[in-house]
């Protein structure tokens, strides 16, 4: 359960590589995939329920950890070293650029979900780093600057013809879901307020405020559906981690691979994409 999840394949991770020219034969469910799951590793991890549920249509996925998914713009930490740094941001920038003319070239993907935590922008350990016509240029996280990237994306994968459609992050709570559930398991003793692993609603929600506050932002501005797990999982005071046995995430926010299978089942996570997309 603690296992990293890559999605299809630890190859479509281009953290460490080349901007992909095309989507690589590991990074595919099938010939002519006919979505394409684009972003960072909260992408990644819901590619295994969506995979097991798309059918025959198939899916495709690009993705690049830590990289938001938006054109000209990319958040990167304030201290050095890291492994999010102004030149990581250069190469997720690229990454993006490279994405969009993969979709140029396939006919066959007919619907984009893109997703991502969304906090990195809006968090007070990152910056922002934009492509301007002069070079790159630092700035303070700035809600504005991601909220104009995401809807340049957006409109830039319309423009080929696409849908779009984005999917908000799981719930998550002040500690490490995983590593409770797995001590859960173990019968080890969980003091604390976590010791159900439940995630607390409010903490969440004043936690994540930022983001939500984004999500919200993109899609007014571009017009975009946000695809959110908050009403399955959650109730008036608590959010599950786990259903009917299935430990729904491997560390503080990522799902797990049995997480994502028992989510995209639970909910009908490919028709809802595929309806809300637009």
């Amino acid at each position: 359960m603690r296992r990293i999840n890559f999605g299809l394949s630890s190859a479509c991770d281009f953290i460490s590589r080349q901007p992909p020219q095309d989507i690589p034969e590991p990074c595919q469910s099938s010939k002519k995939p006919e979505m394409l799951v684009w972003g960072d590793s909260f992408a990644m991890a819901l590619v295994p329920g969506l995979s097991e549920t798309i059918g025959k249509a198939g899916l495709a996925q690009l993705t690049m950890s830590g990289c938001l998914p938006a054109i000209g713009v990319a958040a990167i930490t304030k201290i050095s070293p890291s492994p999010y740094s102004r030149a990581f941001g250069e190469r997720c920038i690229r990454f993006n650029d490279s994405v969009l003319s993969i979709l140029e070239k396939r006919n066959d993907i007919g619907t984009v979900a893109i997703s991502s935590p969304f906090d990195a922008p809006v968090s007070a350990d990152f910056k922002m780093l934009t492509r301007t016509k002069d070079g790159f240029v630092d700035s303070e996280p700035s809600l504005d600057i991601a909220v104009d990237g995401i809807k340049a994306l957006i409109d830039a994968v319309r423009s080929l013809g696409k849908r779009v459609v984005v999917v908000a992050p799981p719930p998550v709570g002040n500690f490490d879901i995983g590593d409770c559930l797995k001590r859960k398991t173990r019968g080890s003793l969980i003091l604390g307020p976590y010791s159900n692993c439940k995630i607390s609603l409010s903490e969440y929600r004043q936690s994540r405020a930022r983001t939500l506050e984004l999500l919200n932002q993109v899609s007014l501005k571009a017009d975009v559906e946000i695809v959110s797990f908050d009403d399955f999982l959650c109730d008036g005071m608590t959010c599950r981690t786990e259903i009917d046995g299935k430990f729904l995430y491997r560390d503080s926010g990522h799902l797990s691979y049995a997480g994502s299978v028992t989510i995209a089942r639970q909910t009908k996570l490919v028709e809802r994409l595929i309806g809300a997309a637009r």
